[in-house]
């Protein structure tokens, strides 16, 4: 029936999947520190994946402007803009990548902002390259992921994709 032909579909979707796969990842690393920048580097290092780095929340936002990107990781504590604002700012200019929210000093309510904005996980610094490389597989994952169309998909409450985070699931196995 008509469900066969979409599952099975025709081979024009099946090979743009696959070129969908085989190009490399641009993923957006966002940290006023240099140092650190090296660090998510080295962690995500892969022949299938290009670190795009920056400095400043300014120019992560220009560079998203001229070219998009599959992932983006930002620290929080930024001189200039912070995280928060960056993040808002990516949104309204019209990117849906999920975002990775980076942050020395972790705090539920620091949390809950950064999804509530439309992160997609919260990692704390110093990262565990291994956490990281996770959280990253886990939003290349999602096809179009953007979060805040799903979150408006979902009568425009954040309480689906708050309850669905990494980090909020953590938050809540520790309450119980």
């Amino acid at each position: 029936g008509m469900a066969d032909r979409i599952h099975h579909g025709d081979s024009p979707a099946m090979s743009d999947a696959l070129h969908h796969r085989l190009r490399r990842r641009r993923i957006l690393c966002v940290d006023d520190d240099a140092d650190f920048l090296t660090v998510l580097q080295l962690a995500l290092k892969s022949p299938t994946v290009e670190t795009v780095l920056v400095r400043s929340a300014e120019e992560a936002l220009e560079r998203l402007r001229r070219e998009p990107v599959d992932v983006i990781i930002t620290d929080i504590q930024m001189p200039g803009r912070s995280g928060y604002e960056f993040l808002q700012q990516a949104r309204a200019q019209g990117c849906a990548a999920p975002v990775l929210v980076l942050t020395a000093v972790g705090s539920v309510d620091g949390a809950v902002r950064a999804l509530q904005l439309g992160a997609s996980d919260y990692l704390l610094k110093p990262t565990d390259p291994e956490r990281l490389r996770r959280a990253v597989q886990e939003a290349l994952r999602d096809p179009g992921s953007d979060a805040a169309a799903t979150s408006i998909g979902r009568g425009g409450s954040f309480h689906g994709m708050l309850g669905d985070a990494p980090v909020m699931r953590a938050l809540y196995e520790r309450i119980e």
